[in-house]
């Protein structure tokens, strides 16, 4: 269940000594930068939802691109859970994550099974919406098309702070990119 995945209490510490030693840590991901603001804390700089929303000093912005999505993926959210029921897809759930919304079926039984209905939902709402689909692992997620990923938020840092080098760590599909 995504909702019950979260970071080691010592992260956000370790994160803040990690920030008192280097030119800039940040924290990118896929998930709502709310959430990941109550686990880390207001210290931390936090890009979420692969860098469409902005944690700074504690607060959370949407950039200007992503703001005009939010009420058409409310609509994408809402048909997405009817087709997901009414094709009875054991396993399988959506998540909104505001702007985003995601399939998972990870506990599906039949993962390849999911996998195929998911993407087909995912493919039809893509156009009817004029979305993008992006998979994972064992997700399949509907986006506004714009900039948004990883790669596209580690390429800002470093053009922002003028960087030679970086680290880059993550564990899904979605983090390739970057």
């Amino acid at each position: 269940k995504p909702e019950l995945a979260t970071p080691h209490v010592a992260v956000g510490g370790l994160l803040e000594q990690l920030a008192a030693k280097y030119r800039i840590v940040r924290v990118i991901s896929g998930r709502d930068a709310t959430q990941l603001l109550t686990w880390l804390g207001p210290e931390i700089e936090i890009d979420g939802l692969l860098g469409v929303q902005r944690v700074r000093g504690g607060r959370v912005d949407l950039v200007a691109e992503a703001a005009p999505y939010t009420s058409k993926m409310s609509a994408v959210r809402d048909e997405a859970d009817e087709r997901v029921r009414a094709l009875g897809l054991d396993g399988v759930s959506v998540e909104d994550k505001g702007i985003v919304v995601t399939f998972h079926f990870r506990r599906a039984t039949d993962r390849s099974a999911a996998r195929r209905a998911v993407e087909t939902i995912a493919r039809e709402l893509a156009e009817d919406f004029s979305l993008v689909t992006a998979p994972g692992r064992a997700t399949v997620e509907l986006r506004p098309p714009i900039a948004m990923s990883k790669g596209t938020t580690v390429l800002e840092i470093a053009r922002e702070y003028d960087l030679e080098a970086l680290l880059f760590a993550g564990d899904d599909l979605v983090d390739l990119e970057a």
